[in-house]
């Protein structure tokens, strides 16, 4: 309700035609004899652009309200210089004032949905809207500017949300003139009779009514109200806006075909990853997940913070429905909350199944020793066979491989578990490493990295956590057997996308590498 209220435009320039003609009113009424010399006009535009003010100010400054008012002051000050007021310049102005005041709005997708909504609309009406307009005709412009709007907020909105509501449309041409046609006048009038009449049932009776309408928005089936999409590139974001302005602007319309086919072969050309391992950034903790044609295994759910924070709802669930997974089977290295506090998360977003085959006894005993077949991948579980062996020791260890390349997991086991499996002969070589306990010095001993020989080994550790994993001791181990480090603690969500001939490394934080974050 609040984004509907302090969105628009329309709404700042209503507050400042209240508080316009309120003043201009109150003064006729008062019989105040002004001297001609005074420019009451002035204070008119001043009382009114003040009521826009407090009213942006009640929004707490939302980048949209803040650009409707800004536009709004720059189109008085420039027309009270008598300047020409160019819509082209106001909304330039505002832009630089935006920015100037806080340069770091260039983060917030608000910013950019606000600005290219009011250009979008500035393109199709070109000239001050004609009030003579009939009503069907009103209704046809109302409709191409709702239209236009979707097709060109549709790539932003895909970039940011993975996604567009299918029904937006059709919402937008009934919500938009519903609030500030009708509803936000109506509040405004509340407030001001409020204060000498109890009409809090009438507003009752509005509230009722307007719940009522959201109600029969919600049982709208989802995939009705909304529509995923699968990764939106920053690259096809920008592909799609080209072909937007080549499509409004060239006088020639098959010049927007470019950048399409460019993309397209592109894209074509691109190979695909054999298979993805995601260690997660979940702090001082372990969520991994290995995929593969649409097809992926969990091992562990991360930490739980104060009893209701996990990274399973935050983090987890949205990458499965971004990359569109359907999970296979689910294991839990051991019961932990740094490796099992999202199991309740887990198992209520209604993956409880998924832990069946590696914990067909439940979770309090050891995992399943098993393989499973993920099409062209072998994953085998397996633990260290270790008398009275500590909850960290009784882990249950995981090896994926597949395509010459193997990834190791290996929960929270200490050095005396690693030199079990040393001396048993167990098959630990692998590509990529998920270190021992977070890189506790109590584990990854020399014997064990001989053994695995990783040519990459990664530390799933917190940001100057109290513990400071990974240890200086196990990296200098690491460093003396010439292994790459990598630590989630310092990049983040880690993406290893594995090829036919290469694997590829992606860090969150360096996809998103500002300069102000840097050193």
């Amino acid at each position: 309700m609040s984004h509907l209220l302090a969105i628009s435009g329309l709404h700042i320039g209503l507050i400042f035609a209240v508080g316009f003609y309120s003043s201009k009113w109150l003064l006729r009424m008062s019989h105040i004899r002004v001297s001609q010399s005074i420019q009451l006009n002035k204070l008119f535009v001043f009382v009114g652009f003040s009521c826009s003010f407090v009213y942006v100010y009640l929004s707490d400054f939302i980048v949209s309200a803040s650009r409707a008012l800004l536009m709004l002051g720059c189109y008085l000050v420039i027309y009270n210089l008598g300047k020409n007021p160019v819509r082209w310049r106001s909304i330039l102005y505002a832009l630089s004032v935006v920015l100037f005041i806080d340069p770091f709005a260039l983060l917030n997708p608000g910013l950019y949905f606000s600005f290219l909504a009011v250009t979008i609309i500035f393109l199709l009406t070109k000239n001050t809207v004609n009030l003579s307009l009939g009503f069907l005709k009103r209704f046809a412009q109302l409709l191409q500017v709702q239209c236009a709007l979707f097709v060109g907020l549709l790539p932003l909105s895909l970039y940011y949300f993975s996604g567009t509501s299918v029904i937006g449309l059709l919402i937008n041409l009934i919500a938009v003139p519903l609030v500030g046609v009708l509803l936000l006048p109506f509040l405004i009038l509340y407030c001001l009779v409020s204060s000498l009449l109890d009409i809090s049932g009438l507003l009752s009776l509005v509230d009722s009514a307007l719940y009522y309408g959201y109600q029969l928005l919600l049982s709208i089936p989802n995939d009705w109200r909304w529509f995923s999409l699968n990764e939106f590139s920053f690259s096809l974001l920008i592909i799609s806006y080209i072909t937007l302005l080549l499509l409004y602007f060239s006088p020639n319309k098959y010049v927007c075909l470019i950048p399409v086919c460019v993309y397209a072969v592109d894209s074509e050309l691109q190979p695909e990853a054999n298979f993805q391992l995601d260690v997660f950034d979940v702090g001082h903790g372990l969520m991994v997940m290995v995929s593969h044609k649409n097809k992926a295994i969990i091992y562990d759910l991360g930490p739980q913070y104060f009893g209701r924070y996990d990274y399973v709802r935050r983090v987890l669930l949205n990458n499965i429905n971004k990359q569109q997974l359907s999970i296979i089977a689910t294991i839990i290295s051991h019961l932990d909350n740094d490796h099992s506090g999202g199991l309740t998360s887990w198992q209520m977003a209604g993956y409880q199944h998924t832990l069946a085959t590696f914990h067909p006894q439940g979770l309090g005993n050891k995992c399943k020793t098993t393989t499973l077949k993920l099409d062209e991948l072998n994953i085998r579980s397996f633990t260290a066979k270790i008398e009275n062996a500590s909850r960290n020791d009784q882990s249950c260890l995981l090896k994926v491989t597949g395509f010459n390349y193997s990834v190791l997991l290996t929960g929270d086991i200490s050095a005396a578990a690693e030199t079990k499996l040393v001396e048993a002969g167990k098959d630990l070589r692998a590509t990529i490493l998920i270190s021992p306990h977070h890189g506790s010095n109590t584990s990854s001993s020399c014997k064990f990295i001989d053994a695995v020989n990783p040519e990459v080994v990664i530390h799933s550790s917190a940001y100057q956590g109290q513990w400071r994993f990974p240890h200086p001791e196990v990296v200098n181990r690491y460093n003396q057997h010439h292994i790459q480090q990598l630590s989630t603690a310092e990049y983040g969500h880690i993406r290893i996308k594995f090829y036919e001939d290469k694997y590829r490394l992606e860090f969150a934080r360096e996809q998103e590498s500002y300069w102000f974050e840097q050193d």
